[in-house]
């Protein structure tokens, strides 16, 4: 299989993943009222790291014992990835998934600034700019006309895509060498202890508990979901992200967002239908589309001239070859016409 479609194929399973896991994250966190984002995500590390451990110890994959050594050579990811889960957690459980999905829209903007800081890239072209500006406005129109408005929801929603935007450039950093099990085998580990304090110091580790329904069979049954395709899923956004690009896996989230926002509207008492929240939301999906559109112009024109320096490469070589080929065989012929030349003399 040929990288680029192996890539393609990466991004758009971690699409699917991700959007249907905003559905059963909202689920479990309304719906059964279990609202306790850091018990969420503390379970959710622990089930990831049972499975890795066991698939090491059963020698299924090359996984190493983890140590804190290599911990703390993966340890600001950790932290990132730690504030952005509970603080999505937290967004999500105040607002409505249409809503959701727009604030966490705004990532392409964040990555861009950052990843041109953190991994040192140039400026973006004129018509990225204009396309995350549109994204970023439409998230202002369709927050001012969603009548439902949880200021603390949307500062943690806000807040929530920095971190995210800040662990994916970590993670395309320091993660390309590591491979994605061992990018979430050191992540699991790191994020734990982090996310354990913080719920048993907030108190969401004995509420969580307590208010677990072991008798309510739809509820486990939703929950065992969410923390077994939550590990599927950070699995997946490493893989895509090590294999790909921080970009790239932005690109892919904003793009599920669509079809995220229309089921969301649907879904979960839906939103408030309005003037603002329909423009926004326009102006939020008309930027994703150009912006998708952009960076895949972008990416094939790379591809063509990377494609054109190899061949001029390869042509050199072929001349330096041909050149080498000639001279070897002229100087033979001109020793002979010089020993010739030598015995006509004599």
């Amino acid at each position: 299989m040929e990288p680029a479609t192996k890539g393609l194929i990466i991004a758009l399973f971690y699409g699917i993943v991700s959007a249907s896991m905003a559905f059963a994250n909202k689920a479990v966190l309304t719906s059964f009222n279990f609202d306790y984002p850091y018990f969420l995500v503390t379970c959710q590390m622990l089930l990831a790291i049972v499975i890795l451990e066991l698939l090491r110890l059963t020698q299924k994959t090359s996984l190493q014992m983890f140590t804190l050594e290599r911990g703390k050579s993966f340890l600001l990811p950790s932290i990132f990835y730690a504030v952005h889960s509970v603080l999505s957690l937290s967004a999500l459980s105040g607002m409505n998934i249409p809503m959701y999905g727009v604030i966490k829209r705004c990532n392409p903007v964040v990555i861009l600034i950052l990843g041109s800081v953190v991994l040192k890239k140039g400026l973006p072209d004129p018509l990225v700019v204009i396309s995350v500006s549109l994204i970023t406005a439409g998230c202002i129109v369709a927050g001012y006309g969603d009548l439902a408005f949880d200021p603390t929801a949307y500062a943690y929603g806000i807040v929530s895509v920095f971190s995210q935007a800040i662990y994916l450039i970590l993670v395309q950093k320091y993660g390309s060498e590591l491979g994605a099990g061992e990018t979430l085998h050191l992540n699991s580990y790191n994020t734990l202890p982090l996310l354990f304090i913080s719920a048993v110091i907030n108190g969401e580790l004995v509420n969580g508990i307590r208010n677990f329904e072991f008798t309510n069979v739809a509820f486990v049954c939703t929950f065992t979901t969410v923390i077994s395709v939550g590990c599927l899923l950070n699995y997946l956004l490493f893989l895509c992200t090590t294999y790909n690009s921080a970009l790239t896996t932005s690109i892919t989230g904003s793009l599920k967002a669509i079809v995220q926002t229309v089921i969301g509207f649907f879904t979960f008492g839906g939103i408030s239908i309005n003037l603002f929240t329909m423009l926004g939301i326009g102006m939020n999906l008309s930027g994703g589309v150009l912006y998708t559109f952009v960076k895949y112009y972008t990416n094939q024109r790379k591809a063509a001239k990377a494609k054109q320096k190899r061949f001029d490469s390869e042509a050199n070589l072929v001349k330096l070859a041909n050149g080498y080929i000639q001279e070897s065989v002229s100087i033979p012929l001109a020793n002979k016409n010089e020993h010739q030349h030598g015995e006509h003399k004599a």
